[in-house]
């Protein structure tokens, strides 16, 4: 990456996306987000249920870019970036390792969160201004790493640029949350924890540090997952974790983590069991289910310590193996490279 895309990138920032102008486009990086917590404090009135989370932004992301047109149509080309394309194509033709099978068909462009948060947005603001977009996606589906939320807050933050809206962040949340419960986390911060359904926001600051994650084979339904989970109102997981970063103390938050979901999840799927085990025997300072699932992570210290662990996980041929660092701490471009070398 040149030095001047660099500093492009890094002029405008949010939630860990990084904004590049280029005449009239507009790109913007999405990243994935991990939950070091994630309590089920409660089932709600309107049949959701009250959460509290610490979650974080990580540097494997999906790159949103738009140009606005006079027309009020919005067109969204939808794709996996080329080397996970190249890869799935070799797969297909040899035989699908479980790798390859975590980078699944794409929605159409109607069904698309991106095409619906603009769509949102136009139709609030009252413009006839349309826009052409390229969504090229790094970051798994059904993988609790919030891939379809990130991309839809980047093209509500990307528009309100592109179509000079000017809203403020306060009311561009008020959309986010219309379209997803983790979508205002994106709009607004790197590192939070989330009440509520996830738009109650408190920004905190971001720990250093290096994940593996894992994709299994296989996604989870986050409808099923919470469907079986039962509320821990007591348990204090996310104070705890909050405690501990506050602290500069990494062990200590990672002995912390909990996810209400994960033992749901085991229950629908053997992958989070065989993730657990293996994650267990890498040495890392903690591990464990992000969202709802499907996807596993781990922390770690260092990148070489990352980096042997990664390369253990593939060898055991158990998933989609991504390593990242916490978004803000690195450059845009490592997240790229680290989600592309997955599949290769």
């Amino acid at each position: 990456m040149s030095e001047a895309f660099q500093q492009a990138a890094f002029s405008w920032a949010t939630a860990g996306m990084y904004l590049l102008r280029n005449d009239w486009r507009l790109t913007a990086c999405a990243p994935a987000k991990v939950n070091l917590s994630l309590e089920v404090l409660a089932r709600r009135p309107d049949g959701f249920h009250e959460l509290e989370t610490l979650m974080l932004a990580v540097d494997v992301c999906d790159t949103l870019s738009l140009e606005p047109t006079p027309a009020p149509q919005i067109t969204l080309h939808c794709q996996w970036a080329t080397g996970l394309v190249a890869a799935r194509r070799v797969y297909e033709r040899t035989g699908l390792p479980v790798s390859a099978q975590a980078w699944s068909d794409l929605p159409a462009a109607h069904d698309n969160l991106v095409w619906q948060a603009l769509h949102l947005l136009q139709t609030t603001a009252g413009i006839r201004l349309g826009a052409n977009v390229i969504l090229t996606k790094r970051i798994p589906a059904q993988a609790g790493l919030g891939g379809a939320s990130a991309d839809a807050a980047a093209a509500l933050l990307v528009a309100n640029q592109a179509w000079q809206l000017h809203w403020t962040t306060a009311r561009l949340c008020e959309l986010a949350a219309q379209l997803g419960s983790d979508v205002p986390f994106f709009v607004t911060s790197g590192a939070a924890i989330c009440r509520g359904r996830g738009e109650r926001i408190e920004a905190i600051r971001p720990p250093r540090c290096w994940l593996v994650i894992v994709r299994p084979p296989v996604g989870l339904s986050t409808p099923a997952v919470f469907r079986g989970c039962q509320p821990e109102p007591n348990r204090r997981a996310t104070a705890v974790v909050r405690a501990a970063l506050d602290r500069g103390d990494l062990s200590a938050a990672a002995q912390g983590m909990h996810n209400g979901l994960q033992g749901p999840a085991e229950a629908l799927s053997l992958w989070i069991g065989k993730l657990r085990e293996a994650f267990a025997r890498t040495g890392c300072i903690g591990h464990q289910m992000s969202g709802s699932g499907s996807s596993y992570f781990g922390l770690f210290w260092h990148a070489a310590q990352a980096r042997r662990a990664a390369a253990r996980l593939r060898g055991q041929n158990i998933g989609a193996v991504m390593m990242a660092q916490t978004a803000g701490i690195s450059t845009i471009g490592s997240g790229h490279k680290q989600a592309t070398l997955v599949a290769n």
